[in-house]
């Protein structure tokens, strides 16, 4: 593969119009029928998604070995998309061997769920999930993907996902940045050819993302899901590889990852060329570490609580789930107390140790405002011990979210926090009587002592 390095990849591959994770479904279709054009390229409509929004099948090249790539069968999930487009970037582009095209037929079937992309759901508009309709094909996009792995009978296929961020490995649980899995094809674990070929590329994947960026990588949960599309493939004969773009810190729209991931599908592409992964063994496959669920975007460790008649120490484990704007174009994470307990075993993305400090409702602060003050006046008053304050109008406050006071408009109920799992992440630190940090939708605000 040609080495790409950050300043060529921003310079020419790099879409800042999809540098966001809620993609726009008509931009992608937009960027398709004006970037895929000329003799190398094929775009043909494969069908309509279920609210009638078209889904396009690409084909680059004409070659005997054929590549199959799909992504977003998630709609939420749109960091294999927007590596897709900068692939396509590549393609056009003078650094792109003109050998591809006459070796390979690489098909691509970006957004395959438009409908759950334009919601930014995991399912389609009728709430199914299609990786589990692989089988019972009730969804018109799992029609598409399965009428295309058939006529096309894909050599290599590679099915394009994003994992909860919170995946990670090791002991204390470090991120995944990518994870990978050559599916299993039957329920016995068998090593059909054609996933020791996909088990050898992923070893190799492994191995050059490690060496290239010194990326902490993954393997997915290697158990069998028959209604699976990645398993379905694998008992057909092509070789499948699942890859599942997980997260980087305070890479909240995996911008840096989109990189990674497009970089691994070029290093991709050449390998299936010059046959590298031959030489790799199915044992390293095994040896590559699996994910588990061990990070949290915030971690307040050392929290001292009253437990029975003795006072413990207890980690609080935070996770931020995303939460669509009507808008259509926007995300704004709330964040939920998942775990209290022993954390030992997990990293904070965020982490702050609270050692002597106790858990308490937010105190109220005196005065009513006609609407949200500015962030300023709101970090003075938390500054003097203040948790919450009550405002008359909070409808054209756009960033709630992110605010260091819990906002209320009712003036008639005090505000109540409930400090339990699966509660909202809405509470105050203190120590000694005297508050220490706020905690609002699981976004952690220290207070600044004077």
């Amino acid at each position: 593969m040609i080495p790409i390095d950050t300043t060529e990849y921003h310079q020419f591959y790099h879409l800042p119009r999809f540098a966001q994770r809620r993609i726009q479904v008509q931009d992608v279709h937009d960027y398709i029928l004006t970037k895929c054009i000329g003799e190398q390229w094929k775009v043909e409509k494969a069908g309509c998604s279920l609210q009638e929004r078209p889904i396009y099948q690409i084909r680059y090249g004409h070659g005997p070995t054929k590549i199959l790539l799909w992504s977003q069968m998630h709609g939420n999930e749109a960091t294999a998309t927007r590596a897709i487009l900068e692939l396509f970037q590549f393609l056009n582009s003078p650094t792109a061997s003109k050998n591809w095209a006459k070796q390979l037929s690489i098909y691509f079937l970006p957004l395959l769920n438009p409908d759950g992309a334009a919601a930014h759901i995991r399912e389609n508009a009728a709430w199914i999930d299609l990786n589990r309709d692989a089988l019972a094909l009730s969804a018109p996009e799992s029609l598409i993907l399965h009428k295309a792995i058939h006529h096309l009978q894909p050599d290599f296929c590679f099915n394009l996902h994003d994992q909860q961020i919170y995946y990670g490995i090791g002991n204390p649980c470090k991120q995944a940045a990518i994870s990978l899995l050559a599916p299993l094809t039957n329920p016995l674990g068998t090593m059909s050819p054609s996933r020791q070929k996909a088990a050898k590329m992923v070893v190799l994947m492994e191995k050059w993302l490690r060496s290239e960026y010194h990326l902490p990588v993954g393997k997915w949960a290697d158990e069998y899901e028959k209604r699976a599309f990645g398993e379905y493939c694998q008992a057909v004969g092509s070789s499948t590889i699942l890859v599942e773009a997980g997260g980087l810190p305070r890479d909240w729209e995996k911008v840096k990852l989109t990189q990674y991931y497009f970089s691994l599908l070029l290093f991709s592409i050449q390998a299936i060329i010059d046959q590298d992964y031959e030489k790799e063994t199915l044992v390293e496959y095994e040896a590559i570490p699996l994910n588990r669920l061990g990070v949290f975007d915030l971690i307040i460790r050392n929290v001292e609580r009253k437990i029975g008649n003795s006072t413990g120490k207890v980690d609080i484990g935070i996770r931020r789930e995303d939460c669509p704007i009507a808008d259509g174009k926007s995300i704004v994470q709330m964040g939920k107390i998942i775990e209290i307990g022993d954390l030992s075993h997990a990293t904070g993305i965020e982490e702050w140790d609270a050692a002597g400090a106790d858990i308490a409702s937010p105190k109220i602060y005196p005065e009513t405002f006609p609407s949200v003050p500015p962030v300023d006046r709101a970090i003075e008053i938390m500054n003097q011990g203040y948790g919450a304050i009550q405002v008359k109008n909070i409808s054209n406050f756009p960033d709630y979210v992110h605010f260091p006071l819990l906002i209320e408009e009712s003036m008639q109920n005090p505000v109540v926090s409930r400090f339990a799992t699966g509660a909202t992440a809405n509470f105050c630190l203190v120590k000694k009587d005297k508050m220490a940090a706020n905690v609002i939708n699981g976004y952690l605000h220290l207070i600044n002592f004077k």
